[in-house]
């Protein structure tokens, strides 16, 4: 659904006799905003890379670090070339304190057939820093930060059933803003329950495949 959609979805459920002083579209837009904020937070709670992109970026000669993308959040998978052809998987640093060879000369801590990355900002480096400029050598799995609403045609990175309760949540506001808190409060409750459930149904999204515990033995006879 659209933003329009959206609000004329609210606006309905109140009906043309609403109580109190009435809030003009950007209000409502707000309020639209905050509920979105609300259900993409829901989800990245209970799958981080729900909200993921895909971007590569050409490595230079001499370079470790790089700009990360403007709604970077969160890195899901990181893989990087050093010759152009084979690709390697990058693995994680907890803090850049581990990358050593950013701060000592003489010893090479980390090699191209395991390298690592470390964040910091909105940096992303990598050790060991790449010998020559490649095309497109580093690609990056992020989970990034849903846009707000702002035109009309825009429409939120939500399903379209979490969609259609965030009117809820912009009515729990709209009583309260009349001074009725009590019906603000099980409207609001009524927001949350709805989106918890929506959110767990979504956590198992493949289903190709059922999950279960696989008993194999190996060249010892021992079961794994």
């Amino acid at each position: 659904m659209t933003k329009a959609q959206l609000i004329m979805d609210f606006k309905n459920m109140i009906g043309p006799a609403g109580k109190g002083s009435e809030v003009d579209n950007p209000g409502l837009v707000v309020w639209l905003n905050d509920a979105i904020d609300v259900a993409n937070s829901a989800i990245l709670d209970v799958i981080p890379d729900y909200f993921t992109n895909l971007v590569t970026s050409s490595a230079l000669e001499g370079q470790s670090e790089y700009k990360l993308p403007d709604d970077f959040e969160k890195a899901v998978l990181v893989s990087v070339t050093y010759d152009g052809t084979n690709w390697v998987k990058a693995l994680p640093l907890n803090n850049i304190g581990q990358a050593l060879d950013l701060y000592q000369s003489g010893v090479v801590n980390f090699n191209q057939t395991q390298p690592y990355y470390y964040l910091i900002k909105n940096i992303i480096g990598f050790q060991p820093g790449f010998e020559k400029t490649i095309a497109n050598a580093i690609k990056l799995w992020y989970a990034y930060s849903p846009k707000e609403l702002v035109e009309d045609s825009d429409e939120p990175d939500l399903p379209r059933r979490i969609q259609a309760i965030l009117k809820y949540w912009m009515y729990a506001n709209y009583l309260d803003q009349n001074d009725e808190h009590a019906s603000a409060e099980k409207m609001r409750q009524r927001f949350d329950f709805n989106l918890e459930k929506m959110v767990n149904q979504l956590v198992d999204r493949q289903v190709d495949q059922p999950k279960s515990v696989e008993v194999d033995v190996d060249d010892q006879g021992l079961y794994g």
